[in-house]
């Protein structure tokens, strides 16, 4: 029933929740698509400026979501759908959660039970159960290092060593896996994948700013209007900018 709250151009509309038989159904918007997850199989890459593209719209969602409190849990590349026209659609909020409903101010997980997909887990949700905006916000971290290097950016051969890495492990820059991703382009997926809740971006807003400056400054062709964003990258800088000054 929380999906249901959520009416955006990159989130999958549900329409009704129910049940027949005992067993719960959602009826949902049909899109003609690929799950982003078939596009990397095999260790396969997106290029660069389609991984913007993908990043840019996921995180357009999760600023919506965000918005309404509701957290998604388990963002993945099987969550996310690539449609023919070039759309995004971030799918399966079924793991999702509205934060006001939640016990112990966001821990959404019992002890030593873990919802989502082990690799897209936030360190804080595996050791605690918390979540917020921060824990999506790595999901999708993980998400933009598997889309430019065909890899998770922690590797384990049991649950255990993934858990122990992911808590622990520092990951390799995404450019010495793939020499087509920039600097700056490091620097946004690594702060995704920071530790410490506190060290990576505070809200999807934030990391819009952060990706939309990459994706204008970018020479990879990216499938977004460049014009738009460089106009909101440019606004947002000029409107620091006068925060900071004595025109005030």
């Amino acid at each position: 029933k929380v999906c249901r709250l959520m009416k955006h151009e990159h989130i999958d509309r549900v329409f009704a929740v129910g049940g027949a038989d005992a067993a719960p159904y959602l009826v949902m918007e049909w899109h003609e698509g690929t799950p982003l997850d078939r596009s990397l199989q095999g260790k396969k890459t997106l290029p660069v400026g389609h991984a913007l593209a993908v990043a840019l719209k996921v995180a357009r969602a999760l600023t919506y979501a965000h918005g309404l409190r509701i957290y998604h849990r388990d963002l993945r590349p099987h969550n996310i759908l690539l449609q023919k026209d070039g759309g995004v659609k971030v799918t399966n909020f079924g793991l999702a959660k509205k934060l006001d409903d939640a016990m112990g101010g966001g821990v959404l997980t019992r002890p030593g039970k873990i919802l989502g997909t082990l690799g897209y887990l936030a360190p804080e949700y595996i050791e605690r159960g918390e979540i917020g905006p921060a824990s999506d916000l790595y999901s999708l971290g993980v998400v933009m290092y598997e889309m430019l290097t065909g890899e998770l950016p922690f590797q384990g051969k049991t649950p255990l060593d993934f858990m122990r890495v992911q808590l622990r492990g520092t990951p390799e820059l995404p450019s010495r896996k793939n020499p087509d991703v920039s600097a700056a382009l490091d620097a946004v997926v690594l702060k995704c994948l920071s530790k410490a809740p506190k060290d990576r971006y505070a809200s999807g807003s934030e990391l819009l700013h952060d990706l939309g400056a990459v994706a204008v400054l970018s020479e990879a062709p990216v499938e977004e209007d460049k014009a738009r964003l460089a106009d909101v990258y440019y606004y947002q800088q000029a409107l620091e900018a006068f925060s900071k000054s004595d025109t005030w």
